[in-house]
């Protein structure tokens, strides 16, 4: 009896526990109140979003796009929203799906208010002009009830585009965009020298005529005003750098300091969610008289962490210019290994 008694107040108990933690656990899942959409995908963030999960291989999808969104109708209504169109097989898709959708069916359209509150569902493909178009104006008359007519932002160009049979175009059209940023960095430079002649004398007697021997390693800075175009997965960025490089001289232990301008362009690439690599090339100007050649250009490989508007990168660049000029029986190129921190403004 002891022990029947035993087990049934432990089922209670049991019981009870999990009823305590049931209010709990409802608000596990992530809140959809917080704003989740990256304000990099919003065009306009008085008008509302409507957020459009698709994929390439959803043929519902591309049918919806190049069936029912080019019906007047709807093409109306869709100019007045910030389309942000997600690819579920990549980021941030897959994690907005996650948070907004019960399912992983695609198509599935979510219309919000500005402030990203969930205002409406639909879940699926539809034939249907009059129940899609109903979906889109009902969301945009709760959001300005009696006010005026909320404004179109999207172009027909972009219509065209979000219609047409390129899908990768489609879905990268809203992240397709101008960033501003600026970047502070340091970096380890080095400037190895090489002779070209295959005689000790001839490398010995270049070596001794040098003002300054280059070989070395010695901590630099920079600062960057940049500029970046965001597409699909992968960003074009240039700007002006200034930065500070050298070497020591190991004959008398005397540190010595070159000043750069210049002018990076690189190309970055998806790898991993917010990890991106990076390659493209750089051209600078000696602003001090260090080496004879005042001109230098390098190859940049890099490996970044692009969590926008933060952005933190790392790589090497190899300088292919000789400091020395084309005469020198003397080589030497300005090598970095930096790091950098950016900030971007939308």
């Amino acid at each position: 009896m002891k022990r029947f008694s035993y087990v049934l107040s432990s089922i209670i108990f049991c019981v009870l526990f999990t009823t305590a933690l049931r209010p709990v656990s409802a608000q596990t899942p992530s809140d959809e109140s917080v704003k989740h959409i990256p304000m990099e995908l919003i065009q306009n963030p008085d008008n509302p979003i409507l957020l459009m999960f698709t994929a390439s291989w959803c043929a519902p999808c591309h049918k919806m796009r190049s069936v029912m969104f080019k019906k007047e109708s709807i093409s109306v209504l869709l100019r007045k929203y910030n389309l942000v169109i997600l690819d579920v097989e990549s980021q941030p898709g897959s994690d907005l799906q996650r948070i907004y959708c019960e399912d992983r069916v695609v198509p599935q359209y979510i219309v919000m208010d500005k402030e990203q509150n969930v205002l409406r569902k639909m879940r699926g493909a539809t034939d249907d002009e009059y129940e899609f178009a109903d979906f889109l104006r009902s969301g945009i008359e709760e959001i300005r009830p009696g006010m005026p007519a909320v404004q179109d932002i999207v172009t027909q160009e972009q219509m065209e585009i979000l219609t047409g049979d390129d899908y990768k175009a489609a879905t990268s059209r809203l992240k397709a965009q101008w960033s501003f940023g600026i970047g502070v960095g340091g970096h380890l430079s080095t400037m190895p020298v090489s002779s070209r002649s295959l005689f000790a004398e001839d490398r010995a007697s270049a070596a001794d005529s040098l003002q300054f021997n280059y070989n070395g390693v010695k901590p630099g800075g920079s600062i960057s005003a940049l500029v970046r175009y965001t597409f699909y997965k992968s960003t074009i960025e240039t700007g002006l750098l200034f930065m500070t490089a050298g070497g020591r001289d190991v004959r008398t232990k005397e540190n010595f300091n070159s000043y750069y301008i210049g002018i990076p362009f690189d190309f970055h690439f998806g790898i991993w969610n917010d990890l991106k690599g990076g390659v493209g090339l750089s051209a600078m100007y000696m602003l001090n008289d260090v080496a004879k050649n005042r001109f230098d250009a390098g190859l940049r490989l890099k490996l970044m962490w692009d969590a926008h508007p933060f952005c933190i990168s790392a790589g090497w660049q190899y300088g292919f210019v000789n400091l020395f000029g084309a005469e020198s029986p003397m080589r030497a190129h300005n090598n970095h290994f930096f790091v950098n921190f950016a900030f971007y403004f939308n």
